[in-house]
């Protein structure tokens, strides 16, 4: 496998000089791997993950040299970079491959349960038995990623498809609401004159909003990202909400106020 990997890159990218690669043990060039600085120099870069056949100790097969290279080595933080930063495709896996078990035990269960963000990775399996939620919960604790399940491999080819074509957000006019129905906001927002993008938040937020089985929508970030701007302004356009209230614990903090204000409104 490993020398298929150099040939697949001699014969794809002739333009390419370099024959060189790198291996996991290899702690400065995973390193320049890491910090991105391998990119600077070199041309479609190759890393061996998991050792290369002519150095036999690097070669990651058993449980022991699994924890040999991904417990405090500079290619386990790099992997750790990558899967919170990159976008990777496991190409040929199966869950139940060695490969990932060991990933997910090594790694991935350790900086979930430690509280490492929402995932950034989807799983597409076949559905072979009856949906559960416990099916999606597995896949979600064990290896920190939301699982996408389709039902034949037609339907699998349709979701390739998308993922090989880019989105098209259609923006379509709709009718400023009439205000008919009550609103309040505490603490304004910017203008909505200089409010610009978002198209395709917005959009989603009024698919929620008009879906009846959605009871309550959440919206985080960090700070300084403009939620506040995007849920003001879209409590303003959108024609689906029959009563808006907009509160902004920056102008009001005490608990008892808002829960107050609440009983209180429509009044």
């Amino acid at each position: 496998m490993t020398a298929a990997l150099l040939e697949a890159r001699r014969r794809l990218r002739p333009d390419v000089g370099d024959t060189g690669f790198t291996v996991w043990n290899q702690s400065y060039p995973v390193n320049r791997w890491a910090s991105g600085d391998v990119f600077q120099d070199s041309q479609c870069p190759v890393l061996f993950a998991h050792g290369h056949t002519g150095d036999p100790a690097s070669i990651v097969l058993d449980h022991g040299s699994y924890r040999q290279a991904y417990h405090n080595t500079p290619y386990r933080r790099f992997f750790e970079t990558m899967w919170f930063q990159q976008h990777l495709v496991f190409v040929g896996f199966s869950f139940n491959d060695l490969t990932l078990a060991q990933i997910a035990d090594e790694v991935l269960w350790q900086t979930a349960r430690q509280g490492g963000g929402a995932p950034r990775h989807i799983a597409m399996l076949r559905l072979s038995e009856p949906y559960s939620d416990q099916m999606r919960k597995e896949f979600l604790d064990g290896y920190h990623a939301q699982v996408l399940f389709y039902p034949d491999h037609s339907a699998l080819q349709t979701l390739l498809d998308s993922l090989a074509s880019r989105p098209v957000i259609v923006v379509t006019s709709k009718p400023k609401p009439v205000g008919s129905g009550p609103a309040r906001f505490v603490h304004e927002t910017t203008e909505d004159d200089k409010f610009t993008g978002r198209g395709d938040v917005l959009a989603r937020l009024d698919r929620w909003a008009a879906d009846p089985t959605v009871r309550l929508i959440a919206i985080t970030a960090v700070g300084g990202l403009g939620k506040t701007a995007l849920v003001g302004y879209w409590l303003r356009h959108n024609i689906v909400s029959e009563a808006r209230f907009f509160w902004s614990f920056y102008r009001e903090r005490e608990p008892e106020e808002i829960l107050r204000s609440a009983e209180d409104f429509p009044s």
